[in-house]
């Protein structure tokens, strides 16, 4: 799966769409400035790196933001790409 590092979109709605491709296995973390103004790129990749399951990747990056003096709302969304096998509908 690949890892896109992209923040940068850090509070920035871009004017174009950003279109990028995907595979299965590839996830794609939206979260609010409770989460990117306490901690790093590294730090977040990093949790990537050791946990797998979903609500284990949550949990640590929530832990994380809070750990750093975070006093904001630390919300996450993890999107996750799946392989959709082709099926006819009759």
């Amino acid at each position: 799966s690949n890892v896109y590092p992209t923040s940068c979109v850090r509070g920035v709605v871009p004017e174009e769409s950003i279109w990028i491709e995907v595979k299965p296995g590839d996830r794609i973390l939206l979260c609010s400035d409770g989460l990117y103004d306490r901690c790093s790129d590294e730090e977040i990749l990093s949790v990537f790196h050791e946990l797998d399951a979903t609500s284990d990747i949550l949990n640590k990056l929530q832990s994380l933001a809070k750990g750093h003096g975070g006093k904001d709302n630390v919300t996450c969304l993890l999107i996750t790409f799946h392989m959709v096998r082709d099926e006819k509908r009759v």
